[in-house]
């Protein structure tokens, strides 16, 4: 194999071997920050090969925008909402079981149940998103009615969820959790804070003109998830770099645990009202 073959596979892998070199740095990583070993010589290897696999992954996402552009893949998406909402619910599902592998691995590190409580929230989560993907697949855009059964369904499922953040939020306020982030680990839970909290104003904003209860579900559950992330987020910061201002942390985790319990009870409210009695109506 000449020179260049060696450097167009350098810099161009196969996708499979892309794949897993990606998956190998992400729990290679894991593996590093959750054993403390962040300054080992191996370690910075490590570093300088996730560099170059992140390099590759950039490259490679550069090639899917220019392809889809390529494809009238934007201009296909834009015309097609249920196109729109099929992507979306992907997008949700994969950040929220990424966020709760996120969560159960710093519960497993700091042997937090407040971190396996947040976890299990998140998971449920995904659970709502695979239900309103399957209704959406089937074509619920077609029956009024079934999407209205779906979104009340769902409005059941997230009261237990509600319930959960009310007694995490008591928790916090006691201070009877352990909000420990391995060292690295806070970032990636902002970053997972800031997209879901994008996330949940693109949504309103992108299916504010769609009368369809599916889309009407995904915003709602995303305005939830947002904002109990911003909780978690806060709780964290405040472990972490909040000093020994106890004070101060009660108050603020009070504050805003009451305004997050408010929020998403009226959230989980209207969507089970608003569902039953728009499903009354076509009876």
């Amino acid at each position: 194999m000449d020179k260049d073959a060696w450097l167009r596979r350098l810099y161009h892998p196969e996708p499979v071997l892309f794949i897993t070199e990606a998956a190998f740095c992400a729990l290679a990583l894991i593996l590093v920050f959750v054993t403390g070993n962040e300054m080992n010589p191996v370690s910075f290897a490590l570093y300088a090969f996730s560099t170059y696999v992140l390099g590759i992954g950039i490259y490679f996402l550069v090639l899917i925008i220019k392809h889809s552009f390529d494809w009238g893949l934007p201009r296909r998406i834009r015309e097609n909402r249920y196109a729109i909402g099929r992507y979306v619910l992907y997008g949700e599902l994969a950040f929220g079981l990424a966020y709760s592998v996120l969560l159960t691995v710093s519960g497993l590190d700091s042997e937090s149940s407040w971190m396996y409580a947040a976890a299990g929230y998140y998971l449920l989560i995904a659970l709502i998103c695979v239900i309103l993907l399957r209704k959406y697949i089937q074509g619920t855009g077609e029956d009024r009615a079934d999407g209205l059964r779906t979104a009340f369904h769902t409005g059941i499922l997230m009261v237990p969820l509600t319930m959960a953040v009310i007694t995490m939020v008591i928790m916090a306020v006691n201070g009877d959790q352990n909000v420990v982030y391995p060292d690295l680990f806070i970032y990636a839970v902002a970053l997972f804070t800031f997209i879901f909290f994008i996330s949940a104003i693109v949504n309103v904003i992108r299916f504010r003109g769609f009368s369809d209860p599916i889309f009407g579900s995904v915003k709602r559950f995303g305005m939830n998830r947002a904002i109990f992330s911003m909780f978690i987020l806060q709780v964290a910061m405040l472990s972490e770099f909040g000093g020994e201002d106890t004070g101060m942390e009660f108050w603020v985790n009070l504050g805003n645990g009451m305004l997050v319990c408010v929020a998403i009870s009226l959230i989980t409210t209207y969507q089970i009202v608003f569902s039953y009695r728009e499903l009354v109506k076509t009876r």
